[in-house]
């Protein structure tokens, strides 16, 4: 039953054979036992994107280039996303990631195409759209699978469906013919993008992130399910001392539901790692706000006091969690885990 690869190859099947709710159920199961999955979440993301959810197929991209920078599939998957959410120069940026790291990527020069569709510059995209044919006569593919990739990437806006019976490329249906595609060595190399600065492929640590979705007042319960993945994602983060990544997810977390008291003590705990002594106030005070039991809580601002020099904000801290082990009818509690002030640590 723990078995997240059991879960992820299932899920794989449903999505085969289109039960796409039966996948997304074990999809999720896998990423609970396995969160650094980027299979995992790679297939989540082409999930959410076939109910429309584009917002959070994006981040389930960002996440799984956190994890795998060099995924062509994650950059292409995002910037459909991105551009159903009217983000295009990002997209355009991503499409860009993608052709960078293949080259012979006809997917990659089709996702182009469809962006300069989008903004306006149909010369532009008649261009990679040559770009595809070549690559995909380097790679010997037939014409009748760019034909399918032409569909599926531009949603048959930029790809006609009339290709001749011998397998002829689809011509697109724009004002200007395609040109015939000539040889990969006499191509026109693609035309770079105007006025768009493309992120570069990181050798570690998540690339820029698509705005955040709105932050809800309340969590339904598949928001829940989504802020649960987070903060445990945030929590595996601060383990292994990535805390900027750690912060990321939390903020996914609070996004998700706002009122998740663990998840704001998690965030307040990475900044406090990371000397962001105000922000992790704010955090921890949220978070006993929230849950004027949370002894870890304010545990940990008494801690991010101290550092401030509030100590007679710590001492108030330290005595709210003797309260709360009293109350709890704990006396001996708060002398096994209170130490001196010098020796006091924040903890996850």
């Amino acid at each position: 039953p723990n078995n997240s690869r059991a879960y992820l190859a299932r899920a794989n099947a449903y999505a085969t054979v289109g039960q796409s709710s039966l996948a997304l159920l074990d999809v999720n199961e896998a990423l609970v036992r396995d969160p650094n999955s980027a299979d995992g979440l790679l297939l989540r993301g082409r999930l959410r994107q076939n109910e429309g959810e584009h917002d959070k197929a994006a981040m389930d991209f960002t996440v799984a280039l956190s994890l795998s920078p060099d995924t062509e599939a994650a950059y292409l998957g995002r910037a459909i996303s991105l551009r159903n959410q009217g983000l295009h120069p990002l997209a355009l940026a991503d499409c860009d990631n993608a052709v960078r790291l293949n080259p012979n990527s006809p997917a990659g020069y089709l996702c182009r195409a469809e962006s300069f569709n989008k903004t306006g510059a149909p010369d532009r995209a008649i261009e990679q759209l040559n770009q595809a044919v070549v690559a995909a006569q380097t790679l010997h593919q037939p014409f009748s699978v760019l034909s399918e990739l032409m569909n599926a990437m531009t949603g048959n806006r930029l790809a006609a469906a009339n290709a001749s019976p011998s397998g002829a490329p689809a011509v697109p249906a724009q004002p200007a013919p395609v040109a015939a595609p000539k040889a990969p060595e006499a191509a026109k190399p693609p035309a770079p993008p105007v006025a768009i600065a493309v992120p570069p492929v990181l050798s570690s640590g998540p690339p820029p992130a698509p705005p955040n979705p709105p932050t809800p007042t309340t969590a339904s319960p598949a928001g829940k399910e989504d802020a649960a993945y987070y903060a445990r994602l945030g929590r595996m983060r601060a383990g292994e001392s990535y805390f900027e990544d750690a912060i990321k997810a939390y903020d996914q977390a609070v996004r998700f539901d706002p009122k998740l008291a663990p998840a704001y003590n998690g965030r307040g705990y990475a900044r406090l790692r990371l000397n962001d002594l105000d922000r992790a106030l704010n955090d921890f005070s949220e978070a006993v706000r929230l849950n004027p039991a949370y002894v870890n809580a304010y545990q940990n601002r008494s801690v991010a006091r101290r550092l401030k020099g509030d100590r007679h904000g710590a001492m108030e801290d330290d005595q709210k969690v003797k309260e709360i082990f009293r109350a709890a009818g704990l006396s001996s509690g708060p002398s096994a885990v209170l130490v001196k002030a010098s020796e006091n640590r924040p903890q996850n």
